[in-house]
């Protein structure tokens, strides 16, 4: 199974994974029936977000609309009505449909770890991922170094926000229990997205066989 190379973005800087923020976009957008000007509007007469500055807000208004645009009408409804671990595994497959970067981390290097049964993600881990990805997308080759940790710490805040670590000081990794309700939607969608939330080839695999039949 591959997934084609994309762009390295990392708007994903400006906020990490804004679980709170994204889910309260997401149901004001369904309450607008989907429209995003009106969507936009409440967010911001309203101070929704609940930001002490006006450009915090639209900051992050624009990084969750750029991910929320990323998942079906479908999606955003589970995003809205579900249980907080399943809003959680939402938020993952907006942010890995977003941003390939954390997708390819989470589904080379943490699934690799994870399934040789080293449960324990460093830094130098990710810097390992990063060098080898330099030839394969020269954008990693124009950041600063100031840069590229700025990235690094909010790629494991995400992960962390996301509970696919303990924590950032730990590492250690963790598999998300994914329902069969989700793991339906994401097969519908793409079976590969199943590698960002832990499942081997072969679970992916099944998956798709048991959704598909």
């Amino acid at each position: 199974m591959e997934h084609s190379p994309k762009h390295y973005n990392f708007s994903f800087t400006a906020g990490a994974a804004l679980l709170q923020e994204t889910v309260t976009i997401a149901q004001t957008l369904l309450e607008t029936n989907f429209d995003w000007d009106k969507t936009k509007q409440e967010i911001n007469n309203n101070n929704l977000l609940q930001k002490d500055k006006r450009q915090t807000s639209t900051r992050q208004f624009s990084l969750v609309k750029f991910r929320l645009e990323q998942l079906s009408k479908q999606q955003i409804k589970m995003l809205c009505s579900e249980s907080m671990p399943d809003k959680k595994i939402m938020v993952i497959l907006s942010i890995i449909k977003s941003h390939p970067l954390v997708f390819d981390f989470i589904a080379e290097t943490i699934r690799s770890k994870y399934f040789a049964f080293d449960y324990k993600l460093t830094y130098a881990d990710y810097n390992a991922f990063i060098n080898e990805k330099q030839a394969e997308h020269p954008e990693l080759n124009s950041i600063t170094e100031g840069t590229g940790k700025k990235i690094r710490q909010m790629v494991f805040k995400i992960l962390e926000q996301t509970e696919l670590i303990d924590s950032v000081k730990s590492g250690t990794i963790k598999k998300p229990y994914v329902s069969p309700q989700l793991e339906q939607v994401i097969v519908k969608d793409n079976p590969f997205l199943l590698a960002a939330l832990l499942y081997n080839n072969e679970e992916i695999i099944l998956a798709t066989q048991k959704h598909h039949a």
